[in-house]
């Protein structure tokens, strides 16, 4: 028998990010905001703005309860698009492009391919994670697998 999915809260969804920036040198979060309206039709899960070195980043943070394949890649052109937008605003501005973050309880590994192949930073509670910018690259693969975790044993 399956188990439910419980929905990610986003605060438990910035605490996961918070936990991989840890590992990052000289990276320090400034602020943090929830449902923040970004564009016409798109409120972020949360937005994250962090320091790395002398650069200042943006990370939209959208949680997916769900990481199977087909659910990741209807929030990837959710957030390829909303980047879209966002890039032509930011460019006349001249800031840094904003990084879309899609987080999970669990991804899949063809969920975390099309994460990779549209340039979306993913994050799983599993230990899961891809963040590039700059001169950063994080990427682990947790050795968990989904079945064992999600799966009662009906007793």
């Amino acid at each position: 028998m399956l188990k439910t999915l419980h929905p990610i809260e986003p605060t438990e969804a910035v605490d996961a990010v918070h936990a991989l920036l840890d590992d990052l040198p000289g990276a320090e979060i400034h602020a943090v905001h929830y449902d923040q309206h970004l564009a016409v039709e798109h409120v972020a899960d949360a937005v994250v703005r962090i320091a790395h070195g002398n650069v200042q980043r943006t990370i939209i943070v959208e949680v997916n309860t769900d990481g199977a394949p087909r659910f990741v890649r209807q929030a990837v052109y959710r957030l390829d698009s909303l980047l879209a937008r966002l890039r032509l605003a930011d460019a006349a501005r001249g800031c840094p492009f904003p990084i879309a973050m899609l987080v999970c309880r669990y991804l899949a590994p063809d969920s975390r391919v099309i994460g990779r192949d549209h340039g979306v930073a993913y994050l799983d509670l599993m230990g899961n994670a891809r963040l590039a910018f700059d001169s950063v690259y994080i990427e682990r693969a947790a050795r968990r697998s989904r079945v064992g975790v999600l799966r009662s044993t009906g007793r």
